[in-house]
């Protein structure tokens, strides 16, 4: 779409698109979140995979609030997957569709704000969990659940006292760029590019 055009490419994927999501919509609980979709890769169904971060090591990349119940992040990431494909719809025309999904969304980001809000104001990794992680700050961000003044006051926490939240790694810099960009905070970028700068001193050039 953004870069062909091609809406026949589209329209052959939606209805797969539509199960995707209708998965997740089959596992939202009364509080309104997706619950018990996945976990870790070697004891559940589906893998509930978010980062390597270190903190995530012992549950194999997925946030230890799972044990708790529903994963912010989860919901988050089920939102942004709303939010794109309503895109789609919209633009093959499809604008039912779109409002449906969209309404869904806005259903699930109530359900995180009401839920997901822990005692420092900022985001938790889970309901009633006191764990929080750059990553669930990032997608809120993403997936303008949270304002872009509330957004960038959290994020920024994140930055500052990184000993404090889990911290993304190599494989969620891109959001993590993204949220930057999105919230005036790109400067913050500089540190994580030597990441691929000792890549590019080893010759990993691919």
């Amino acid at each position: 779409m953004r870069f062909f055009g091609d809406k026949g490419l589209i329209r052959r994927h939606l209805g797969c698109i539509d199960r995707i999501l209708d998965c997740f919509d089959r596992h939202v609980d009364e509080s309104g979140l997706t619950a018990g979709l996945g976990g870790m890769n070697t004891m559940d169904r589906y893998w509930s995979f978010i980062d390597w971060t270190p903190e995530w090591n012992e549950t194999s990349g997925v946030p230890d609030a799972y044990r708790s119940g529903p994963l912010t992040a989860e919901n988050l990431l089920y939102i942004m997957g709303l939010q794109a494909s309503a895109r789609l719809c919209d633009y093959i025309g499809r604008h039912d569709t779109a409002e449906e999904y969209l309404t869904r969304a806005k259903a699930v980001q109530a359900a995180v704000l009401a839920s997901c809000r822990g005692e420092n104001g900022m985001l938790t990794d889970g309901p009633s969990v006191e764990k929080y992680s750059q990553h669930v700050q990032v997608f809120a961000v993403l997936t303008d659940t949270v304002s872009a003044e509330e957004g960038r006051e959290a994020l920024l926490r994140t930055l500052e006292e990184p000993s404090k939240y889990a911290q993304s790694s190599v494989s969620f810099m891109y959001y993590l760029f993204r949220a930057l960009e999105k919230t005036d905070l790109y400067e913050w970028s500089d540190q994580y590019w030597d990441i691929w700068r000792g890549m590019l001193r080893d010759h990993l050039t691919t």
